[in-house]
């Protein structure tokens, strides 16, 4: 998310593909939590323009999922670290 998000207003690609792009990522999340997926949070370093940290990836999770995005993460990464 945060990699397409903080394309928007770079002048880098056109602006309304880059929201269209955005828009259907964060449906596609959404969508997926609502079946009982697993998120987990990632920081997407080394993304253009993406900061080195976790927490702007988190910020657009927890937007999409509103009320559910604690307990779907808090699954999420449970499973990331029983599995490695």
């Amino acid at each position: 998310l945060s990699a397409i998000a903080n394309l928007q207003g770079k002048g880098r690609f056109c602006e309304s593909a880059v929201a269209a792009i955005l828009a259907s990522a964060q449906e596609n999340i959404y969508n997926f939590s609502q079946m009982g997926g697993l998120i987990a949070v990632g920081s997407d370093a080394g993304a253009w323009a993406v900061p080195h940290d976790a927490h702007t990836e988190l910020s657009h999770l927890r937007r999409i999922l509103g009320t559910h995005a604690d307990p779907v993460l808090t699954a999420g990464n449970q499973k990331i670290r029983e599995k490695f």
